[in-house]
């Protein structure tokens, strides 16, 4: 577990602009755990002390990466739109049956390596659906003929499977609002007990938000719970041992004072 710590401690000797509240030792974590869940090729693996929640991380890693590829699906599909100079009607009401298709042929080979024969085939697929969009909002059909398909195919195979200037725009965008709202959701669960945490979390985030902004509130809210948790476990005995901000992990609730 050693080397755990040894990950939180580089974490920390990166962050210069150090808060003096007492949720920063906590942030600083969260920070590194966004930056493992963001990065363009999978991890070799998450520290030691998440063994057990790995298979959490894993399935919200696949979430954010379905995030960041929906976003530049949904730019390569204005980018063409605009292009042959028409405009989208009720982008608002679009978005959210775009989403939906191609998330849906993401998770079909959700897991794969980019380079695989399985996701260069998925790529296309994705770039198919793009193509019927830009159809019906061009052509006012989705019949797709090979000058509609041929542009968009390029740009998604190179921004979907390759780290570019793209991919990292969006990748820092989400990592922007994910931390954000990661840190104001665990803010509220650090004084929460685990069943408190739980019925917080029936009604949110409401299904009237945004379809964006309803995944990264939902995502933020499952990573947050995770890692206060894991925090309240892990940062007395091992992040903060020898450490003067020890005294504000000790100061989280475990349990309910009504429960006594």
């Amino acid at each position: 577990m050693e080397s755990s710590r040894s990950w939180y401690l580089r974490l920390r000797e990166g962050k210069v602009n150090r808060n003096a509240d007492s949720f920063w030792p906590l942030s600083v974590m969260f920070q590194g755990l966004v930056e493992l869940l963001l990065q363009f090729d999978n991890p070799k693996a998450f520290p030691d002390t998440f063994i057990f929640d790995s298979d959490r991380l894993w399935q919200l890693r696949a979430t954010i990466q379905n995030l960041v590829n929906v976003d530049i699906s949904w730019y390569i599909f204005e980018s063409y739109v605009h292009a042959q100079k028409r405009y989208i009607s009720a982008p608002a009401e679009i978005y959210p049956t775009f989403r939906s298709r191609i998330w849906s042929l993401m998770e079909e080979h959700q897991g794969w390596h980019r380079q695989s024969p399985g996701w260069q085939k998925n790529v296309r697929c994705i770039a198919l659906e793009i193509a019927r969009f830009a159809g019906a909002a061009c052509c006012g059909n989705d019949i797709v003929s090979d000058e509609v398909i041929n542009p968009i195919e390029t740009a998604v195979e190179w921004h979907l499977s390759n780290e570019s200037d793209l991919f990292r725009c969006f990748q820092n965008a989400v990592q922007e609002k994910l931390l954000k709202a990661t840190s104001e959701f665990a803010k509220k669960y650090m004084n929460m007990s685990p069943l408190s945490i739980c019925e917080s979390q029936r009604s949110f985030p409401p299904p009237s938000l945004p379809q964006h902004q309803y995944d990264i509130e939902r995502t933020a809210m499952r990573l947050a719970h995770m890692g206060v948790l894991h925090w309240r476990v892990w940062a007395p005995i091992l992040y903060l041992r020898e450490s003067n901000d020890l005294e504000s992990a000790e100061e989280i609730p475990l349990e309910d004072s009504s429960s006594a």
